[in-house]
Order: C-alpha cells, then structure tokens, then sequence
C-alpha cells in the first residue's frame, strides 16, 4: 500500500512539473488557433517566459465576498 501511495504522489508530480512547463506553449498555440493571422504569436523563449510571466499575474485571481447578515 505504500508503495501504491508512493507511485501515485510521483506521478503527480511529474504530471504538475510538465503541465507547468507546456502551459505556455498551449496559451500560444491557442491564441494563435483563435486569431489565425491577425495576431499570430511566434514560438520562442521570448514569448514563452512572457505568457509565463503574464499567467503569474493574471492566472490565478481569488475573490471572495462577505455577507454581513
């Protein structure tokens, strides 16, 4: 059973690490599918770390309300 708990924690993780890295490229390959040639957006280092600068600020917002009755 341990080593069942073992596998699985791995495995996340390894699913996160990659994830984290190939979101940038699917944000990309995703603007470029929705605006075609209007705006299209070159595959580099550049507007890699960009769209992964731009989604640490805007990619995870938290908002949450207080009802006060």
């Amino acid at each position: 059973m341990k080593s069942l708990f073992g596998l699985l924690f791995g495995s996340t993780i390894i699913f996160l690490i990659v994830f984290v890295i190939l979101s940038p490229l699917f944000t990309i390959w995703a603007w470029n599918v929705l605006f075609g040639n209007l705006l299209t957006i070159p595959y580099s280092f550049e507007t890699y770390f960009a769209v992964l600068v731009l989604s640490s600020f805007f990619g995870s917002s938290k908002v949450s309300s207080k009802n006060d009755s």
